[in-house]
């Protein structure tokens, strides 16, 4: 029907990282989507590679910084806005739900690891 959706549209380059969360409407022209821009940064890179701590602090995107963008109406007129509250999981609250949730992502793994490992012996 000519709508493009996407809950985790992801663009990456040497200097930043855009994801985008809404949809397109190609037939009538027209935009509804929340833009997160992630400006590339040394730090970044640094602290997301620290195991367990690495994540907690930067989540899934890697990324300890990220704008928030609300971006609606026409192909030809869109209206872009900052939205910093779309960051508010990014902030502390974030950080606490990634704190609690870390044991069981750990053990995830570490089941997934040993499944894997048991089906190479098999073979």
């Amino acid at each position: 029907e000519g709508i493009l959706k996407s809950d985790n549209f992801v663009m990456r380059s040497p200097v930043l990282n855009a994801i985008a969360n809404g949809s397109i409407d190609i037939p009538q022209k027209h935009l509804d989507f929340t833009l997160f821009a992630q400006p590339y940064g040394t730090i970044d890179s640094l602290v997301s590679i620290v195991p367990i701590l690495g994540y907690i602090i930067t989540g899934e995107n890697k990324s300890v910084m990220s704008y928030p963008f609300e971006v609606k109406g026409t192909f030809s007129d869109p209206d872009v806005r900052y939205a910093p509250f779309e960051t508010m999981e990014g902030g502390v609250p974030g950080i606490l739900k990634r704190i609690l949730l870390t044991p069981m992502r750990l053990l995830e793994k570490i089941r997934r690891t040993l499944r894997n490992n048991g089906d190479k012996k098999e073979k």
